[in-house]
């Protein structure tokens, strides 16, 4: 009897042990007795923070973000924690391109209108001074809009042409001449410099012609009364990246066919290939491909993970189309990570 005892016992010891890092015994779930968080990284005004913490019974980690502090800003509108510069402008836009000129962030405090001017005279559609590299504009939720005035090629420029205008956390729009025209001859919201698009909801589309990059943001123009490309990319040799984004090539307007994507060579003089990666991002259209090439240039397609193409109503097993009056660049037209097909 006292062996039988001892055996049991030893036996229960054992599974008491051995399934600490599971159920801490066979009839109660281990429950998890997290100590003290560590932080990993430290929030700042603008960037978000990690910390974690660890399970003393089976050494588990458990991983949380730390919301970024956000600016606390003096009667000068200087921040308190990191001493950046940080203007504030809600409806004034010639305000707020002065504003552009200075070094440091600018938050909106409500939404704003900017005129965008002819690119003949660019003046009113210049960002920056000859001195700025940033541009760095925190929308907080509030809605830019690109005012466009008395012609179909309204730009958005930066006085250095190297500096980079970065708008996060913002709906963007425009308004006046041809809002709704597409990208075609009547352009949209055209950015002419540098640019990153973060967090932003984009509800008209857009075109870049410098180095871009647009991570988590949305791109549609369902009231568009032509044809349009959600982004328009003109060939001059950048390199554009779209991250976990929606490229909403739809349109609610009869008879009008959206597209997503297209690399183009028209109203280029001197085309060069682009290079363009995406990953994590869902396309939808009413024709044509996720992308189409249409550049004597041709142009190099990394296509990342997590893309969605079965939205796309024309081809949702190619993601690349080479354009039909562009046969003779189909071999320029080079793909790592998906297929391509020449259209007919």
């Amino acid at each position: 009897m006292k062996k039988t005892v001892i055996s049991i016992i030893g036996i229960t010891l054992m599974l008491f042990a051995f399934t600490a890092c599971q159920p801490r015994y066979i009839f109660m779930p281990h429950v998890h007795a997290f100590g003290e968080w560590t932080i990993i990284k430290d929030a700042t005004c603008t960037e978000e923070g990690v910390k974690t913490r660890t399970c003393r019974l089976c050494s588990e980690t458990e991983t949380q973000t730390i919301e970024a502090l956000g600016h606390e800003l003096d009667a000068d509108g200087k921040c308190t924690r990191c001493n950046k510069q940080v203007e504030q402008y809600i409806n004034s836009g010639e305000a707020f391109l002065e504003a552009t000129k200075k070094e440091g962030e600018i938050i909106l405090t409500g939404d704003i209108t900017i005129d965008i001017a002819p690119w003949e005279t660019n003046d009113k559609s210049v960002f920056g001074s000859e001195e700025t590299e940033s541009i760095v504009i925190d929308g907080k939720g509030n809605t830019i809009t690109f005012n466009n005035t008395d012609s179909d090629w309204n730009a958005i420029y930066t006085k250095n042409e190297d500096a980079v205008l970065t708008i996060k956390n913002a709906t963007i729009d425009n308004s006046g001449y041809n809002a709704n025209g597409g990208t075609w001859n009547g352009h949209d919201i055209i950015f002419s410099c540098n640019v990153v698009l973060e967090n932003v909801t984009a509800t008209n589309a857009i075109v870049v012609g410098k180095n871009a990059t647009i991570k988590n943001s949305t791109i549609s123009d369902v009231n568009c009364t032509g044809d349009a490309y959600m982004l328009w990319i003109q060939a001059n040799g950048q390199t554009v990246t779209v991250e976990d984004c929606k490229i909403n090539g739809k349109s609610s307007t009869t008879g009008a066919d959206n597209r997503a994507i297209k690399i183009a060579d028209q109203y280029v003089d001197d085309p060069k290939a682009v290079t363009l990666n995406v990953s994590g991002t869902t396309f939808s259209s009413d024709t044509k491909a996720a992308v189409l090439v249409t550049c004597t240039a041709g142009a190099t397609i990394n296509w990342g993970e997590g893309n969605d193409i079965s939205g796309v109503t024309a081809d949702t097993e190619h993601a690349v189309w080479n354009d039909s009056d562009r046969t003779d660049a189909m071999d320029l037209v080079v793909v790592n990570g998906c297929t391509k097909i020449q259209e007919v």
